[in-house]
């Protein structure tokens, strides 16, 4: 009987001496025990006695941990490992496996280098954009006029020759700088919208869906609904969501072989959404897990500190939502 007392004893020192959070729960997922430190990542209010007997998922509002959680009840899977699931202003990583007669979770606070990560990132990403704009300036203010100086002195050779022929190459010529004029603008324009840094994110992504519906190498709409109201936006985030924005209409053109997009932006108290939507032929698994552009997405999502989720199936369309953190207007 010492014996077993002492083994509690030390089970218990272990349980709350451990630099991370623990949690156990049984086959019928009800908690079983936890230290200190998970019930203050999970900010329960409740004591450990209380919370105790209660169903993981009567207690705690994390979607993604309950859903994990019940496929390993229904034999579906056997561990798990969440990454950067926020909670409260922290970024927790949460582990879990099944045991024998129960199922081990582990927390384990991530905050200060996901923020230490997500400082080296931004500054990628800033660079990035930095380049971005040296390029459109090149091409607007030194490749775009050589292009009509180019054009002008076609026009007078064409207004100078009297041979039909050369006439008619010559146009051909002045036809093709027109074109290449227009896609210069365009790339110039794609690269750095100068109506976002004039007039912001919503102007910017309108003016890029009526680009997009005046296109004619493609056969599908593209909708834009906006409704944000008292956010105090800042230019990080406007870009960062407007290349969101590009990423994901450039891989519906690619592989969605869709007839609609549905682009909306809309708040929730401090909270920006972004969804956009097709109605194309869907993903595998094994498509998402290539990539599809996706991972730069992730990225510039969790630089923001939002959360990314993406529903599809195949023959069944596409979705992506995007929530990030924002200021709001004090009334």
């Amino acid at each position: 009987m010492k014996d077993f007392v002492r083994f509690m004893k030390f089970n218990e020192t272990v349980l709350y001496q451990v630099p991370f959070g623990i949690l156990t729960c049984d086959l019928n997922g009800d908690i079983i025990t936890m230290n200190k430190l998970a019930k203050q990542l999970l900010c329960l209010e409740r004591s450990i006695s209380e919370l105790e007997g209660k169903t993981l998922s009567e207690v705690v509002n994390i979607e993604k941990l309950i859903n994990v959680v019940r496929r390993i009840l229904e034999g579906k899977r056997k561990s798990f490992n969440l990454q950067r699931i926020p909670i409260g202003r922290l970024f927790i990583n949460i582990r879990g496996k099944k045991l024998e007669d129960r199922i081990l979770i582990t927390l384990l606070d991530t905050t200060e280098s996901v923020k230490a990560m997500d400082v080296a990132t931004q500054s990628i990403i800033l660079g990035q954009e930095q380049e971005r704009a040296r390029l459109a300036r090149e091409l607007h203010d030194g490749i775009g006029p050589m292009m009509s100086s180019i054009r002008l002195q076609i026009d007078a050779l064409s207004s100078l020759a009297s041979n039909d022929k050369v006439k008619l190459r010559l146009s051909y010529i002045n036809e093709m700088i027109s074109e290449t004029s227009k896609d210069i603008r365009l790339i110039s324009h794609d690269l750095m919208p100068q109506s976002l840094k004039d007039f912001g994110l919503n102007t910017a992504v309108s003016n890029l869906v009526k680009r997009l519906n005046d296109r004619e190498d493609h056969a599908f709409q593209a909708y834009y609904s906006y409704g944000v109201k008292n956010v105090i936006w800042n230019h990080q985030l406007e870009i960062n969501l407007y290349r969101i924005i590009q990423e994901l209409i450039n891989n519906a053109i690619k592989y969605a072989q869709c007839s609609e997009i549905q682009i909306q932006i809309r708040n929730f108290d401090d909270q920006i959404q972004l969804t956009v939507e097709d109605n194309g032929k869907g993903a595998t698994d094994e498509e998402m897990k290539s990539g599809m552009g996706l991972n730069n997405i992730a990225t510039r999502v969790k630089t923001l500190q939002g959360t990314l989720e993406v529903e599809t199936r195949p023959n069944d369309g596409f979705s992506v939502q995007i929530l990030v953190p924002v200021n709001v207007k004090n009334d």
